[in-house]
């Protein structure tokens, strides 16, 4: 007996709709396969092995999302900052974190021996730091604690650069760069000066100290001629 057109039109309809219901049921199996499978990640215990690839910056990131996230359970299982010191970073690479770039030891430097203080002296020293750069360096030895901003005292608009504390102790840092430079690379600076700076390393700091202490802007270099002693 033939069939109808009526008929053959429900048949097709119902065989596409059998299609599209398996293909919803595997998109719907390989969905919950991938969630699963994400779900295992957030929920895998983070070990020593996997740990290592962490800076010691991410690290305090993740200790201190641990503080304010107890209710994640992946982070619960975070393993704590070395106890051992030896663990630790090492000072000579939180102090290149701090002025290891190129600019950075050259603005301190700039404001220890030629007693510059302002954006405009630190742009014409002759490095040719251009201006975002010194603006970016100035903000991160601010941050630092190596520098600090003070208005001036004939005109409260402008604002002068002074080096804290913390910034003058790097002038040990500054001189034995200088002499070490000097003896083994070609620089402007005589031999003569080299080994009067390197013979009277303490008393070249204290009069460095001194000057800092009592604000007295007087360089100690100009126009790469030095005036110490």
């Amino acid at each position: 007996m033939r069939s109808s057109p009526l008929a053959i039109l429900h048949a097709e309809w119902e065989r596409a709709m059998t299609i599209q219901r398996q293909r919803r049921g595997e998109q719907k199996s390989k969905g919950e396969e991938k969630a699963n499978r994400n779900r295992r990640k957030l929920t895998r215990p983070l070990t020593p092995c996997n740990f290592n690839h962490l800076t010691f910056s991410n690290r305090n990131k993740i200790a201190s999302s641990k503080c304010h996230l107890q209710n994640a359970t992946h982070l619960d299982r975070v393993p704590a900052l070395p106890a051992n010191p030896s663990n630790a970073p090492c000072p000579v690479s939180v102090s290149l974190d701090r002025i290891g770039d190129r600019w950075s030891l050259l603005i301190v430097r700039d404001m220890m021996v030629r007693g510059f203080r302002t954006f405009r002296e630190f742009q014409n020293s002759g490095e040719g730091i251009a201006t975002n750069i010194l603006a970016d360096r100035l903000r991160k030895l601010e941050k630092a604690g190596i520098i600090e901003p003070e208005k001036d005292s004939s005109d409260g608009r402008k604002v002068n650069y002074r080096l804290t504390g913390k910034g003058i102790d790097l002038a040990p840092v500054v001189l034995e760069m200088l002499i070490w430079a000097a003896r083994h690379e070609k620089t402007y600076l005589p031999c003569a000066a080299v080994e009067t700076y390197a013979t009277h390393r303490k008393e070249l700091l204290d009069e460095v100290r001194r000057r800092w202490r009592e604000h007295d802007l007087t360089p100690l270099q100009v126009n790469g001629e030095w005036r110490w002693p």
